[in-house]
């Protein structure tokens, strides 16, 4: 299965306020291509965000605004399925992005290998470094948008391997259903939520 691992730095704490994308193509476990770019968001910059990411306004003064940029983003992407570490945020900010400008939306699957990580790990934290730590990887500038794609995309393949690095035999085991952009979260299948719940409710101790 090939995979687009992605994600952005934000100028400040609007999810529309992308200041740079980075992606990397996984085929079979392995990087096989990847897309950089800075984007200028039209917004201000917050000082808590320029010193998480680096990235100051004059940086992205001639960079081309997200819906310029889209076209080449989308080609990349493809149909193939999106993974993020933490990817609550990175399809937030893909989706609003998306919105604020009226682009034709994506309806890309996706999937977290944060969530993977705290399925089959048994970490304290499943931060992106903890868990590259954890497979003994390294990466050279957290925070800089390429290489947190790259390190997500190591981490889905480390974590994918043991099904021959398809999702999908992740999905059947944990009872999971992909994301979809614009429609449903990545997480477990409802019918797998209402077992639990009823489970948890026979268990309960009957009141006296």
């Amino acid at each position: 299965m090939d995979y687009i691992a992605i994600d952005f730095e934000t100028a400040n704490n609007r999810g529309d306020s992308i200041c740079s994308i980075g992606m990397s193509r996984f085929s079979k476990g392995k990087e096989v291509d990847r897309f950089y770019s800075l984007i200028n968001p039209l917004q201000s910059f917050s000082a808590s965000n320029i010193q998480v990411h680096g990235i100051y306004p004059d940086d992205v003064h001639d960079a081309k605004r997200f819906d310029e940029l889209y076209p080449e983003i989308r080609a990349f992407i493809g149909e193939d399925p999106l993974v993020a570490h933490f990817a609550q945020f990175d399809i937030n900010c893909l989706q609003t992005t998306i919105e604020t400008y009226r682009l034709p939306k994506m309806e890309n699957a996706y999937f977290c290998s944060c969530v993977l990580a705290k399925k089959l790990l048994t970490l304290r934290s499943n931060s992106l470094v903890n868990v590259l730590d954890y497979y003994g990887l390294g990466i050279e500038n957290h925070h800089n948008a390429l290489d947190d794609a790259v390190a997500s995309g190591q981490i889905a393949s480390k974590l994918l391997r043991p099904y021959d690095y398809e999702i999908s035999g992740f999905l059947d085991e944990h009872q999971y259903q992909m994301g979809q952009l614009f429609s449903h979260r990545f997480g477990p299948m409802r019918s797998a939520k209402k077992a639990a719940s009823s489970k948890k409710i026979a268990l309960k101790p009957a009141l006296v």
